[in-house]
């Protein structure tokens, strides 16, 4: 009878051990902010985690690349407009910075030198980087006619991606409508891809299109400038791909643009999570941290919308 007293009473010992070790391994989860998502953003992501660090030395942020478990991400990173095959019931989201998508080719293509006095508009990349109603059914007698009066290769997304998705919102399309041959991985094999063909076309983001560290154009790669006021012409105001700040300092200046392809990098969370860690980090990106995007080939928002993205985080987090 003693030996089953003792019995009962070390088992409840043990239990309460586990049990308390499970609890501080809860108390650890709910106190880390993990992230992952959109590829191109990371160098951004990083820079801000690093400078966090700095002024928070125990803080457990991290961004988690290939090949770690996602299991225990807390914040998802989507850069295209947001929908409600995106969002799960609780999850909740701030818009942290944003990003402009050009049109790009290589340096050889002809049409580079036909934009570079003109520049090229909405309708006209819409031509060549949109399929058509009728295109699906096109024969290739009417294809190659068509190839030869636009003699160019574009390359695209082979799967879904977060530039693709939203440059076909541009046009207000979808990503599988935008022509061309697919290119599996990352963006910047998009680059890849046309500087291996001098008649090649595509588009991405400032932050590959850009050298980082000259702000120029990457070496074989050009832009093909918008016309932003569609008057036929590149009007000294509007030649503003020279280097990545005049790029930004423009869309800066004008946040109405909508001449020039634009998204946000938004990180989404679970509303309901009790976590330490979540708001300071996340207040952190949308005040101090943004001094860093422009660096890395992203721009900031209006005050008034950065504003407004503290506030829904403020009431968003517990």
């Amino acid at each position: 009878m003693k030996t089953s007293k003792k019995l009962l009473v070390l088992f409840a010992i043990t239990a309460f051990h586990y049990s308390a070790i499970a609890q501080d391994k809860e108390n650890v989860k709910q106190n880390y902010v993990y992230l992952t998502g959109t590829k191109f953003t990371y160098p951004l992501v990083e820079k801000w985690i690093t400078e966090y660090k700095k002024e928070h030395p125990d803080a457990k942020v991290k961004l988690l690349k290939k090949g770690e478990s996602s299991d225990s991400v807390n914040v998802k990173i989507v850069s295209h407009k947001l929908d409600t095959e995106t969002l799960k019931e609780n999850d909740s989201y701030v818009e942290v910075a944003e990003y402009a998508l050009l049109p790009i080719a290589n340096e050889k293509n002809p049409i580079v030198k036909k934009t570079a006095k003109k520049g090229i508009d909405e309708e006209q990349l819409k031509e060549i980087f949109i399929k058509g109603k009728d295109e699906e059914f096109i024969t290739n007698e009417e294809l190659a006619k068509k190839n030869e009066k636009n003699p160019y290769t574009v390359y695209t997304r082979a799967n879904a991606s977060c530039a693709s998705i939203s440059f076909a919102n541009y046009f207000g399309s979808v990503w599988e409508n935008i022509k061309g041959k697919g290119v599996s991985g990352d963006d910047k094999y998009l680059l890849q891809a046309i500087l291996k063909d001098t008649n090649g076309l595509s588009y991405n983001n400032l932050g590959y299109i850009y050298d980082l560290q000259t702000r120029l154009p990457v070496k074989g790669i050009a832009i093909l400038p918008i016309d932003i006021n569609e008057n036929g012409k590149l009007d000294q105001q509007e030649q503003v791909y020279g280097n990545v700040d005049q790029v930004i300092s423009y869309l800066e200046n004008n946040p109405d643009e909508k001449a020039i392809p634009k998204a946000y990098v938004n990180f989404i969370f679970d509303k309901n999570t009790e976590n330490d860690a979540l708001q300071p980090f996340l207040n952190w990106v949308l005040t101090e941290g943004q001094k860093y995007n422009q660096q890395a080939g992203f721009f900031n928002e209006n005050p008034k919308v950065l504003a407004k993205q503290v506030a829904i985080l403020q009431h968003a987090v517990k």
